[in-house]
């Protein structure tokens, strides 16, 4: 049985870099700076000026979300493209003219476009496996 790992969110720090973000926390902390000094000790002035931080960081670096429950993996490219484009397109042949020979050519439409969107599929998820598992060990890469 796989073992989850629970997703611990984070604050964006990281987002201070930015001009634009560091502005707006530096703006936000000086505007709160005199609840820091209307605190009478040490220990009240370090928790005021932490929690102005913290709430300032909040407000605008946000939190890091949970990461999605099923892991996307982006298989649709040009080859896969055009097998539906040409099965669609014997589709509507086949439709206005209820043909058997119509009919035979979309369902080999259909099964080549089948077939190569599972190759792509599998290519995919060798690559998304591949990307993991650097992931997972940094040293390989």
């Amino acid at each position: 049985m796989k073992k989850k790992r629970m997703h611990i969110p984070r604050l964006k720090v990281w987002k201070l870099r930015e001009p634009n973000v560091k502005q707006e926390f530096a703006r936000l902390v000086t505007d709160r700076k005199d609840e820091v000094f209307e605190a009478e000790n040490v220990e009240s002035k370090w928790n005021a000026m932490k929690e102005l931080w913290q709430k300032a960081t909040e407000q605008v670096c946000r939190w890091t979300k949970e990461p999605p429950r099923h892991g996307e993996t982006w298989w649709w490219n040009d080859e896969v493209a055009k097998a539906i484009e040409e099965k669609r397109r014997c589709y509507k042949i086949w439709h206005q003219s209820k043909t058997a020979s119509d009919r035979n050519k979309y369902k080999e439409a259909r099964r080549n476009a089948r077939v190569v969107n599972e190759l792509e599929s599998t290519a995919g998820k060798k690559n998304v496996y591949r990307l993991q598992s650097k992931w997972q060990n940094p040293a390989r890469m």
